[in-house]
């Protein structure tokens, strides 16, 4: 498969959960491809009631939960980075709640007002893309159950 990199973009450091101008709109779950921009990089937090998140260290993050969580404010965002968020729930069902209503907080629309409760084994995938014009992580896409 060919590359749709140009020369110069192919020279440009890793830039982990960077989104290219123009092809935001193809990336609704955490299931769609993304053909020779996107890298992925997993990250593994570290499980406790309030849960912090370094976007530089990557964009996958995953986070299994011994309880209800609560997911600070994500550190060093960029604009049009795209995360997702692999919330498993351990031994039991477990809540995760996203801060919003703050400078860099989560943001949820109409069509994704909400978490609910994920249940005990499983795993709920969350997607945010940052809006840096009013720096906010706008959750774009929640899918549950795997």
């Amino acid at each position: 498969m060919a590359s749709l990199q140009t020369p110069e973009e192919q020279k440009k450091p890793f830039q982990p959960g960077f989104v290219p101008a123009g092809l935001e709109k193809s990336l609704t779950s955490p299931t769609s491809t993304n053909p020779g921009h996107q890298h992925f990089k997993e990250v593994t937090l570290i499980d406790g009631a309030t849960v912090a998140l370094d976007v530089r260290l990557g964009n996958i993050f995953i986070l299994t939960a011994l309880g209800d969580r609560t997911l600070l404010v994500p550190t060093n965002p960029k604009t049009n980075y795209r995360i997702i968020i692999k919330h498993k729930a351990s031994g039991g069902g477990r809540t995760l709640t996203l801060t919003t209503g703050s400078a860099g907080a989560f943001r949820f629309g109409t069509t994704i007002s909400g978490l609910s409760a994920t249940t005990s084994g499983l795993t709920d995938y969350i997607e945010c893309l940052y809006n840096a014009a009013d720096d906010r992580w706008d959750v774009v896409d929640y899918i549950k159950g795997f």
